[in-house]
C-alpha cells in the first residue's frame, strides 16, 4: 500500500513538473535606447517543433512597450528552452550593428566554452525589431552553405570603428579542445545587411600536424592561406599559437589590413622564408631582394629574432587561389622598413645618383614620407615617392637617393 502511494505521488510530481515546463517563460526588461520606452520581453517555447535537429525548439519572444508603441512577436530556433536552467540569458538587448540602438540578442545554444546567439535588429524607421537575421554561412576552406539559415554569433565581441561612427565589426569565435577553432568577422552593409569579412580556422591535420587557414575579403585586398605545422612547435614553449592567433585577429578586424607594417628584403640578394621560427626549418620559398612582406608578429623564436610575415600572392580575385600567398618566418636582420620619413634635418635633397655631387631630383621637408627601393648602396638609400607641385593640387612622382642619416623609420609597432 505504501509503495502504491509513493508511485501515485511520484506520478503527480511528474505531471506538475511537465505542466510547469510547458508554461515556463523567461522575462526581461530593457530599453532600445535611454530615451525610448521600457520594453517587456517574454520568451516562451511554442508547441510546434523547429524541424532542426540541432536547434529543436521554436522559441517566441513577445515584446511589448510600456507606452504601447511596440507589440510584436519574434520566433527563432534554439537548443535551449525556458524550462531549463540557464547560465546565459534567453533574450537581452545588445547593439550589434553599431547604430546606437540595442538589438534583440537571442540565445540559440550554450556549452562550457561556446555560447551561440541569433539577433533581430532594431529598425529605427519602422519602430520595431526586424525578423531574425538570415545569411549564407561562409565555411573554412572557401565553401559557402548555399541554404539561407539563421545567422548565429559564437562568443561575440564588438569592435566599433573609431574613425567612422556607426560602423564596426563583430568577432565570432568557436573553439573545441586545443586543436579546433573557427573565427568569423562580420560587418553590416546599409545597417541591416550581414556580410562576412573573413574566416580563419585552426584544425587537426593528422599525423601530428596542426592546420591553419585564413580567408579575407571586403577590405580592398584578398588574403588566403592554408598551411600545416608540427603540433609540438605550434603549441610548444615558443608560444607560436598565441602569437599567430593575435596576428589573425588583427588582420580580421581590419587593423592589420589598413595600417599593416610592411618591410622589404634587404642586406642580402635573397633570403629563405622558413616554415618555423628557426634556422633548421624547411624553406617555403626564396625571396629576392626588394620583396615586400607584411609583418604579422615580432619577437618570435627562442632568441626573439624572427618575424612572422605574410607574403602576398598574385591572386587578384576570390576565384584565383593558386597563388594565394603564405605565411612564414624571416630573421629581422634580413628585413628593412619599406616606409621611411625625412628626419634630423629641416630639408634634404633627393639626388639622381648615390653621390652628393649628383643632380638634385627634388627637395623634401622634415616629416615627408618616402618608400625604400632595393637599389641603395654605400650609405645611400634608394627612395621613391610623390612631391606636391607648387601652384597645383596635383603631385609628381620622383625617384632618387638620400643619405641614410637623413631618414628614419616609424617606431616598429605593427597595426598601430
Amino acid at each position: 500500500m505504501r509503495r502504491c502511494f509513493l508511485y501515485v505521488m511520484l506520478g503527480l510530481l511528474l505531471v506538475c513538473l511537465c505542466a510547469g515546463a510547458a508554461g515556463a517563460e523567461y522575462v526581461r526588461l530593457d530599453r532600445v535606447r535611454a530615451d525610448m520606452p521600457l520594453l517587456n520581453i517574454v520568451v516562451t517555447a511554442l508547441e510546434t517543433p523547429s524541424g532542426n535537429d540541432v536547434r529543436p525548439y521554436l522559441l517566441e519572444a513577445h515584446i511589448t512597450a510600456q507606452d504601447d508603441s511596440v507589440d510584436q512577436r519574434i520566433c527563432w530556433q534554439s537548443a535551449e528552452s525556458p524550462a531549463y536552467e540557464r547560465a546565459a540569458a534567453l533574450a537581452m538587448l545588445v547593439d550589434y550593428n553599431f547604430d546606437g540602438c540595442k538589438d534583440l540578442q537571442l540565445l540559440t545554444a550554450q556549452g562550457a566554452r561556446n555560447v551561440f546567439y541569433a539577433v533581430a535588429l532594431w529598425d529605427e524607421a519602422a519602430g520595431c525589431f526586424r525578423e531574425v537575421t538570415q545569411h549564407c554561412l561562409h565555411l573554412p576552406g572557401g565553401e559557402i552553405e548555399q541554404e539561407i539559415t539563421q545567422a548565429e554569433f559564437c562568443n561575440p565581441g564588438f569592435y566599433p570603428d573609431q574613425l567612422n561612427p556607426g560602423f564596426g565589426r563583430v568577432y565570432s569565435v568557436e573553439a573545441d579542445g586545443y586543436a579546433w577553432r573557427t573565427e568569423h568577422v562580420y560587418g553590416w552593409e546599409a545597417r541591416y545587411g550581414l556580410t562576412t569579412y573573413s574566416v580563419a580556422s585552426v584544425y587537426n591535420a593528422g599525423d601530428g600536424l596542426i592546420g591553419e587557414s585564413f580567408e579575407q575579403w571586403g577590405t580592398g585586398l584578398c588574403r588566403w592561406w592554408d598551411q600545416t605545422y608540427p603540433e609540438d612547435w605550434y603549441y610548444g614553449e615558443g608560444n607560436a599559437s598565441q602569437k599567430r592567433t593575435e596576428a589573425r585577429r588583427e588582420l580580421m578586424l581590419g587593423r592589420g589590413t589598413v595600417d599593416g607594417y610592411w618591410m622589404m628584403v634587404d642586406n642580402v640578394d635573397w633570403v629563405n622564408l622558413r616554415q618555423l621560427d628557426r634556422k633548421d626549418s624547411p624553406s617555403l620559398a626564396k625571396l629576392a631582394r626588394g620583396t615586400e612582406v607584411q609583418v604579422l608578429a615580432i619577437g618570435c623564436g627562442e632568441d626573439s629574432g624572427w618575424l612572422l610575415v605574410h607574403v602576398p600572392g598574385e591572386s587578384t580575385s576570390d576565384d584565383d587561389r593558386e597563388l594565394d600567398g603564405m605565411t612564414g618566418y624571416i630573421r629581422y636582420t634580413y628585413l628593412e622598413p619599406s616606409i621611411l620619413y625625412v628626419a634630423n634635418v629641416d630639408w634634404v635633397n633627393v639626388r639622381e645618383e648615390p653621390d652628393k655631387a649628383s643632380a638634385v631630383a627634388t627637395t623634401l621637408n622634415a616629416g615627408d614620407i618616402v618608400y625604400r627601393s632595393a637599389n641603395g648602396r654605400d650609405g645611400w638609400i634608394g627612395v621613391s615617392g610623390w612631391k606636391a607641385v607648387d601652384g597645383f593640387s596635383d603631385t609628381m612622382p620622383f625617384t632618387g637617393y638620400i643619405w641614410r642619416s637623413f631618414l628614419e623609420a616609424d617606431p616598429f609597432i605593427p597595426f598601430q
